[in-house]
């Protein structure tokens, strides 16, 4: 398979020479810091005591001796989580629309585009981003991920419903978790992805496993937001 690997720290995950990662299976989901108590009334009290973060697992395709090996040695770089990584979602390398990639698409008002695009605009109710700098009726999907940097870290958002952008190149997306109560528009804009969205992440030292059998082995491991 012969992986390639990212030197930059905090740096991607090792990829595929055509530019994947190399999990058979993969699961993001959030992680939630709540009170909850039960009430007379029919729904239960529940208190978020801390902002929602996403949890993280991962097993490799069955690798090559070689390749396994390495893998496993990157991730014991990670020095037990004390050095961050970089984690995004191996099925949502593009939005679920365009799986083949953003050839031929063209920004509004010109230039090829990348998978970058504007924060415009930020709900009231911080469940919602105005994106901009898409191509004309640019399509997301109900799943697809979208992310972008906020002081030091960077943030990973859900996309919980589907939505089409208009003939200017602009829509609006619902989004979870909810968005950091400081978010605001600037100008710049800050720039978010929706190519490889991702957000820093710290592993979890024991649960790196990588069982290899003669000439091949599959790795696995679990990580967690942070930031």
């Amino acid at each position: 398979m012969n992986l390639v690997f990212d030197t930059n720290s905090p740096g991607f995950l090792p990829e595929t020479s055509d530019g994947f990662l190399p999990f058979r299976t993969a699961t993001f989901k959030k992680l939630y810091s709540q009170s909850k108590a039960p009430t007379r009334g029919p729904k239960p009290q529940v208190i978020g005591l801390a902002p929602q973060r996403w949890q993280m697992s991962f097993q490799s395709d069955t690798l090559n001796w070689s390749d396994a090996n390495a893998l496993m040695t990157v991730l014991e770089g990670l020095e037990g989580g004390t050095i961050l990584f970089k984690a995004w979602h191996p099925q949502l390398r593009f939005p679920q629309k365009y799986r083949g990639g953003f050839s031929g698409l063209t920004r509004h008002g010109g230039g090829a585009f990348d998978g970058t695009c504007n924060i415009t605009g930020v709900g009231g109710t911080l469940k919602t981003l105005t994106l901009s700098n898409l191509p004309d009726a640019f399509q997301f999907t109900l799943g697809d991920m979208v992310s972008f940097p906020f002081g030091d870290t960077q943030l990973l958002f859900r996309i919980l419903a589907d939505a089409t952008a208009n003939n200017s190149g602009v829509v609006t997306v619902s989004v979870t978790p909810t968005l950091p109560i400081s978010l605001s528009v600037t100008t710049p804009p800050i720039v978010a992805t929706v190519f490889k969205p991702w957000c820093l992440a710290s592993i979890d030292a024991d649960s790196i496993d990588g069982p290899i059998d003669g000439n091949t082995g599959s790795v696995s491991f679990s990580a967690v937001q942070v930031g």
